[in-house]
């Protein structure tokens, strides 16, 4: 079928900049008449390309933006495979067009989005430039406070679905426990054992490397574990470069981007997630269980009264040593194509790493 929208940068045009910034109501008169192209993200995104657009108009027109950002599917041929079989490109315009606007989460302005659901998901997405706001950085790592900043912008998304997941809304968004989470996840996990030691064995304690046999063939069950806990939307990839902090007056504290691995599963995953591998080990000693004890009654405050507090901690341990597998996988499996890409894998290696000894997780095999 012929695509009536770009698919990559070199095809946007002045036209159907203007028809998507009318449609969204971003501007009403004026017209796009030419736009100046920057990439962004080296080695921060591996599944999309990003660059901002700065506008120029053929009127003045207050309120219109004066530049947004466009982001595409990846082109990599090491990566797009990846992408396109846990169809994140879906994920992500689906929960940002339909999903998201019915939360109070801290999201992204949407000028436009659009996707292609018969060319395994070819899309673009047009959305506010946060330029002002300041990037996080998996590879520094953070601190308590901004790990709390975090968790209290994506706690309206887990209270909202919680226990409401069956809904048609969110037929879009894969289970923890389904098919293609399940066994994509497990199978690259175990093919992507080798080359994840071979890149970051250095950080992988020798224990974890001999319990390979053991973990990898209980990457399937631990999906299952994961399904049976209190099942709701949950970001899939809550890590620190997916996240903008506000450095003015008038930001929000922060905005959680890149929804592209949202997925109903257990909110704990999030949570182990930003905490396991973003926090800086000696934070996440320090802190986790402050932390922990946060995110909790947050989660009260916003309605989720029936989880109580020791479930919760068992639930997130089971959590952390769940997402090793996206550690072996993003370690073992995708191409970080630059020296930044190696340095956050080797981060959050490591950090996952210390979690699962720290916390004796792999007892729960």
């Amino acid at each position: 079928m012929d695509r009536t929208f770009p698919t990559a940068p070199a095809e946007l045009t002045a036209d159907w900049l203007t028809a998507q910034l009318r449609a969204s109501g971003a501007v009403r008169e004026a017209a796009v008449v030419d736009f100046d192209l920057t990439p962004l993200g080296e080695g921060v995104g591996m599944m999309s390309i990003l660059v901002r657009a700065a506008l120029r108009y053929d009127r003045d027109e207050p309120g219109a933006p004066a530049s947004l950002i466009a982001k595409f599917g990846t082109p990599s041929e090491a990566n797009r495979p990846v992408a396109d079989a846990m169809r994140v490109y879906e994920r992500e315009a689906k929960f940002l067009r339909d999903v998201g606007p019915q939360t109070t989460a801290s999201l992204p302005g949407v000028y436009g989005v659009d996707l292609d659901d018969f060319a395994n998901g070819e899309f673009v997405l047009l959305m506010e430039d946060l330029g002002a706001y300041r990037m996080g950085d998996q590879v520094t790592g953070c601190g308590p406070d901004e790990a709390r900043t975090v968790l209290d912008a994506v706690v309206p998304v887990h209270a909202a679905f919680w226990g409401k997941v069956d809904q048609p809304l969110l037929t879009f968004a894969p289970r923890i426990d389904g098919d293609m989470q399940r066994v994509g996840m497990s199978g690259m996990c175990a093919t992507g054992w080798d080359v994840f030691i071979e890149r970051f064995g250095q950080y992988v304690p020798a224990a974890i490397q001999e319990a390979r046999e053991r973990y990898t063939g209980s990457a399937e069950d631990l999906h299952y574990r994961m399904g049976k806990l209190p099942q709701t939307l949950a970001h899939g990839d809550l890590r620190l470069d997916n996240i903008m902090f506000g450095t003015e007056a008038d930001h929000r504290s922060a905005v959680v981007l890149d929804w592209q691995g949202v997925i109903v599963s257990a909110a704990v995953q999030d949570v182990a997630y930003l905490l396991t591998q973003n926090l800086t080990i000696d934070n996440r000693r320090a802190h986790e269980a402050e932390l922990l004890a946060h995110y909790h009654a947050s989660l009260t405050a916003h309605g989720v009264t029936d989880y109580p507090f020791d479930q919760f901690v068992a639930d997130y341990h089971l959590a952390a040593l769940y997402l090793y597998i996206y550690a072996v996988v993003i370690g073992g499996t995708l191409d970080p194509s630059n020296e930044r890409g190696m340095a956050f894998m080797a981060q959050l290696v490591e950090r996952a790493s210390s979690a699962i000894l720290d916390h004796d997780l792999l007892s729960l095999l």
